[in-house]
């Protein structure tokens, strides 16, 4: 058991306002999300870090971003990472459609990062961006992608690449 990671299994994620507007869905609720556990470590790092975009007026990071997908009660997992998605080989749905059921959690994963990149400002070590990992089955087949942020002409999009 790794003290540093967790997941959540079949746990409803809360997406921003306005993508729960053109969700065809009330809820979407992966097989599997995986990402870091809230170590004392990292929680005072949120607590004691501040926010350096504007729009955060002085807060610490814990106060003004998001780090978590799912509803507040509970032990949350921190910045996921990992979503894991899974169907029977007899069932009907094809790859694709495996990664159109996701594809808003992947979008809300890849948005927590996103946000917390921007709040450790220009001194952030970070040079890579957001990175969410997408695992895939259908009976004993199995297809990973990995899933970014571009920033093309200062337009935001979401790529995936499968792997």
């Amino acid at each position: 058991m790794s003290l540093l990671f967790d997941d959540r299994a079949q746990e409803a994620i809360v997406h921003e306002a306005a993508l729960q507007a053109v969700m065809q869905k009330k809820e979407e609720q992966p097989d599997r999300v995986y990402g870091l556990r809230k170590t004392k470590r990292l929680a005072r790092l949120l607590c004691w870090t501040e926010d350096k975009r504007l729009e955060a007026g002085g807060k610490m990071i814990g106060e003004s971003v998001q780090s978590t997908p799912f509803r507040p009660d509970g032990e949350p997992i921190v910045f996921p990472f990992l979503a894991l998605e899974a169907k029977s080989e007899k069932g009907r749905d094809a790859f694709s459609d495996i990664e159109a059921q996701t594809a808003f959690t992947i979008r809300s994963l890849l948005t927590l990062q996103e946000n917390l990149r921007r709040a450790a400002g220009e001194d952030s070590e970070w040079e890579s961006g957001p990175l969410v990992w997408f695992l895939a089955n259908k009976g004993e087949q199995w297809r990973v992608a990995a899933a970014y942020i571009d920033y093309k002409s200062g337009i935001r999009n979401h790529v995936s690449a499968t792997v």
